[in-house]
């Protein structure tokens, strides 16, 4: 693997991956996984967004958080403050009230048909009556009314927002052929190499079917995204990464848009 040299005074860098310092003039930089190195102020999230291809309006884009924050991002809230907190992800099955195991179950079942996407529901096949497409319109103002309204906060914890995920699942309008929700998961803030082997550890398991090594190799600036995954899916992810000092952000997709 070649050496990260540093952009400001030119030496080397002994470190690969990561948000790091320069022994030789102090700079922070931050080395990418092709081993390039830029200084930490060059660092654009914009370029991320791009690379995401997600609209810049931020309507459309809502953050795993509770309380308002910027028009670019509604919401944000960091999961947690300490690296050190880390718990092998098996841990968290354990001490939830419910199973993860149960939730991974719904993920070996056929995900093209609707009625397999989620647990505990009624698994019968829900027709697109016009009680339905009016809930669905409410749903969908109610969303725009929020997000008009972005700068009244509200704390929620995130187990209210991992509550919100799974409920929203497991509502009947989830599963109207018409409109099946995906997910798009953004992870912002991966700048160790603890983070991104507990990322790649939480996403290897078998039972979530993802291309870990393609996901992995997405990672740019210490962002990452994953995307068309179902709510069961997204909760379960969400859920083992709850601990990490990183922040998650989710956008939403009709299936058929």
């Amino acid at each position: 693997m070649s050496v990260a040299n540093c952009p400001k005074c030119g030496s080397s860098v002994d470190e690969d991956f990561g948000l790091v310092t320069c022994t030789s003039c102090g700079a922070t930089i931050f080395i990418e996984m092709d081993g390039s190195a830029q200084k930490n102020n060059e660092l654009v999230v914009d370029q991320y967004a791009e690379d995401m291809e997600l609209v810049s309006d931020s309507e459309n884009f809502q953050d795993l958080g509770a309380h308002a924050a910027s028009q670019e991002y509604v919401n944000e809230v960091e999961i947690s403050d300490d690296v050190e907190t880390f718990s092998p992800p098996t841990q968290f099955a354990e001490e939830e009230s419910f199973t993860v195991d149960e939730l991974y179950e719904s993920t070996q079942l056929e995900e093209d048909l609707p009625e397999n996407i989620n647990v505990n529901i009624n698994m019968n096949e829900i027709e697109m009556t016009e009680d339905v497409v009016e809930e669905l319109a409410s749903e969908f103002s109610n969303i725009s009314a929020f997000e008009e309204v972005g700068h009244q906060e509200e704390d929620l914890s995130t187990q209210d927002i991992l509550d919100e995920v799974a409920n929203f699942g497991n509502s009947e309008i989830s599963q109207a052929k018409e409109g099946i929700y995906l997910y798009t998961l953004r992870i912002d803030g991966i700048d160790s190499i603890e983070i991104k082997n507990y990322i790649r550890e939480t996403l290897s398991n078998s039972r979530l079917k993802l291309n870990v090594d393609e996901i992995m190799a997405q990672i740019k600036s210490g962002h990452i995204v994953i995307s068309k995954l179902n709510p069961v899916k997204a909760f379960i992810i969400v859920h083992e990464l709850q601990t990490l000092p990183v922040e998650i952000y989710w956008e939403q997709n009709d299936i058929t848009s």
